[in-house]
């Protein structure tokens, strides 16, 4: 996503607060405006004592989760879509991933969150584009969006419609679980 913002061709983006971090720091004309996600990771488990624990490369943070939460695991980093692959092949033992991306892989999902919230996902803002009338309307839009998906069936329904699948109510339980939130923009 740094790349297609490095373009001229987009404004803003979602993207992990890590490579927003490290983004910021080279391209100045680019903010981050704040947290819109936090939460959205999950521990995937295929052992309850993991040995070895995935998390996706430069994301530093899953690899803080997992020092906090299995001190004892050693971290391999690997490519975001290879992570999946990795936990059900028993590569490791289970990892830090999406918990949307979590929900139709086998092993037990466990909040990343039960010790402390944590940041998972930014805006990040060119400058300019942040002064005008068509961010203020994203701006209107986005917040508008964050107050509907609060409702647990709208959220529902918004997550089958992006992912198209259906949800059990087993799939809701592990979202609320892991105190996923979405945060508005100021």
């Amino acid at each position: 996503m740094q790349w297609a913002l490095s373009s001229d061709e987009m404004d803003m983006a979602i993207i992990c607060k890590d490579a927003a971090e490290k983004y910021v720091q080279t391209e100045k004309n680019f903010e981050i405006v704040g947290t819109v996600v936090k939460n959205s990771d999950v521990f995937l488990l295929s052992d309850e004592n993991p040995n070895v624990m995935g998390t996706v490369q430069n994301r530093k943070y899953q690899d803080e989760l997992v020092k906090e939460y299995y001190p004892n695991a050693k971290v391999k980093h690997l490519l975001a879509n290879a992570l999946p692959y990795s936990i059900e092949s028993n590569k490791v033992d289970g990892g830090v991933m999406d918990v949307i991306k979590s929900l139709p892989i086998e092993g037990n999902k466990k909040s990343c969150a039960t010790n402390k919230d944590f940041d998972t996902y930014v805006l990040v803002v060119n400058k300019e584009f942040k002064k005008t009338d068509n961010y203020e309307i994203f701006k209107k839009l986005y917040n508008k969006s964050v107050d509907d998906i609060s409702d647990k069936n709208k959220l529902k329904k918004a997550i089958e419609n992006y992912k198209n699948i259906k949800l059990e109510k087993k799939d809701m339980g592990v979202i609320e679980n892991c105190k996923l939130e979405f945060l508005k923009i100021n």
